[in-house]
């Protein structure tokens, strides 16, 4: 005969309280959850931006810049945009804009500080006026109220260098007429596909490639303001500029063995070059003709009689 024996009773077990140890793996997790979330509402749907504040220019406002954003159609985030695309949306939509300082003011705004673009050139097509700045930026374009007939003629190189025809008394000075502005009159290249906002690009790009240099060389020169044309060759030696409307200014190819940058070879033929037309229009200040500055260090002018 079996006995069981008597056990005894199992005791209750008692939960041990947690120590606050224990919970901070689970408080840690809970508080980052909770940033991400923030952080991602922050970035996708607080802060959009709702405004503009522009410094530095007097063509464009505010408003114009918000229109040129897109706003408040396009919620652009004052913290996820990128300043790139900001920047060539701005530029291009309002071509005057040459540059753009953006800065990020929470909850909604974007400080803008741009400097305008400045018309150096013209170029006439299609009974246009294209205005471009000197770095080629089409900024914008105007109908074409002139006479495509008076456009000055660039004459061409003469056989050989002639004495030049001295001066008759008390000579009869046209008044100078500027109806472009004073701004340098491009040809011999026409643009292709033009677009306020965007580079220009010429039929002759190796010839309009030197025109950005040829700009700001010219603009610190003796000639500013003198010179009112320039004749884009298929190559860059080929691009002349027009004196006056008078003569036409040959630079022709830099000398390899010079040292001098691009700029610096310009500045040097323009010195140059005013020199030899102070001597030029001392002479006749009717005189056409070709001043020729392809041999470097020299200066030819051949008289135009027709």
């Amino acid at each position: 005969m079996t006995t069981e024996q008597s056990r005894p009773p199992a005791r209750a077990r008692t939960p041990f309280p947690q120590s606050p140890r224990s919970r901070r793996p689970f408080l840690a997790c809970l508080a980052l959850a909770a940033a991400g979330i923030l952080a991602a509402l922050s970035l996708t749907i607080w802060f959009p931006v709702r405004h503009c504040v522009i410094t530095g220019t007097k063509r464009y406002s505010a408003a114009d810049c918000e229109a040129a954003l897109g706003l408040p159609a396009e919620r652009w985030n004052v913290f996820t945009c990128r300043r790139a695309v900001l920047d060539k949306r701005l530029r291009q939509t309002l071509p005057y804009l040459k540059s753009v300082e953006i800065r990020r003011s929470p909850p909604g705004t974007l400080r803008l500080t741009v400097r305008e673009a400045v018309p150096a050139m013209i170029v006439r097509q299609d009974k246009l006026l294209w205005l471009l700045d000197e770095d080629l930026k089409l900024l914008e374009q105007r109908p074409d109220t002139s006479d495509p007939t008076e456009e000055p003629e660039i004459p061409e190189n003469p056989a050989a260098p002639e004495e030049s025809e001295p001066a008759p008394d008390n000579p009869e000075i046209p008044a100078a007429e500027d109806p472009l502005g004073g701004l340098l009159l491009v040809t011999g290249s026409a643009l292709v596909h033009p677009a306020a906002g965007h580079t220009a690009q010429f039929r002759n790009s190796a010839g309009a490639a030197v025109l950005p240099t040829l700009v700001r060389a010219l603009r610190d020169s003796p000639l500013a303001g003198e010179v009112t044309g320039a004749a884009v060759g298929t190559l860059a030696e080929e691009t002349d500029l027009l004196y006056q409307n008078r003569i036409r200014i040959h630079f022709g190819p830099s000398p390899a063995e010079t040292k001098k940058s691009e700029s610096e070879v310009f500045a040097y033929k323009l010195a140059l070059a005013a020199k030899a037309l102070e001597d030029v229009d001392q002479k006749n200040p009717l005189q056409r003709g070709v001043l020729d500055l392809s041999t470097y260090g020299k200066a030819y002018f051949y008289p135009d009689w027709h």
